[in-house]
């Protein structure tokens, strides 16, 4: 966790330099972000590697490789909402202004989450209703900002395509998932078609994977032991 957010994250805005760095430094995540008790929200959004910006319902320009959101509340009472799009020189390209935005992120389980616990809290895979694919959240309280969280949004197929780049035999299989079988990353040279977040390992297309499972369930048995089993005949056990 970056030690910086809980000294840069204390301002009224965060340094746009500080969210520069995150997202430049680490290209898995998606977003960066700051949400206040009284409904403000800061936000800074990567448009790299996205194959189209026609899923992303801010409709940036298509030119524009980072986002930025502003959601404040003005003297009056009334909230406002703003977006900056800036291409790979950080050159303006586009700006859009919405009054009264729906988005609050005290609403938001990640927020919640936070303000609840003296750790970085991790959400279940769930579908971003800016871009309509499947991530996670990690966040956590800012603790010299009350009622301030500072939070990452990382999209699944993004840890997908940095275990690919790591796996170390052409027919090895990476994957993650949850303690329900839910399918979280998955590298495997692209031969199970499935989307990260929905797909259970119970139905999964490849037979020893599922089965894997399986066995993990049944089995009361330390993190590390290496598993023999065997699937249709074939047995499976560790070289």
């Amino acid at each position: 966790w970056p030690a910086a957010s809980r000294t840069e994250a204390s301002g009224a805005i965060l340094p746009e330099s500080f969210l520069y760095h995150l997202l430049e430094t680490f290209p898995y995540i998606y977003s960066v972000y700051v949400g206040r008790n009284n409904g403000d929200f800061h936000q800074m959004l990567s448009l790299k590697g996205l194959v189209s910006h026609q899923a992303l319902n801010f409709r940036p320009p298509p030119d524009a490789a980072v986002a930025i959101r502003n959601i404040r509340r003005l003297p009056d009472g009334s909230r406002i909402e703003r977006w900056t799009f800036q291409d790979p020189a950080q050159r303006i390209v586009g700006r859009r202004e919405t009054r009264e935005p729906t988005y609050d992120p005290r609403a938001r389980p990640w927020y919640q989450q936070a303000l609840r616990s003296s750790e970085i809290v991790t959400t279940p895979p769930y579908r971003y209703a800016s871009i309509q694919r499947v991530g996670v959240t990690l966040a956590h309280h800012v603790s010299d900002s009350p009622g301030a969280v500072f939070g990452i949004d990382i999209l699944l197929h993004s840890i997908s395509r940095f275990m690919e780049e790591r796996r170390f035999s052409d027919s090895a299989k990476l994957l993650i998932f949850s303690d329900l079988g839910v399918l979280v990353a998955l590298a495997d040279g692209a031969n199970i078609p499935v989307q990260e977040g929905t797909a259970s390992l119970f139905g999964a297309p490849d037979p020893v994977l599922g089965q894997f499972y399986r066995e993990l369930l049944a089995r009361n048995s330390p993190d590390d032991e290496l598993m023999r089993f065997s699937v249709n005949g074939l047995v499976c056990q560790p070289k």
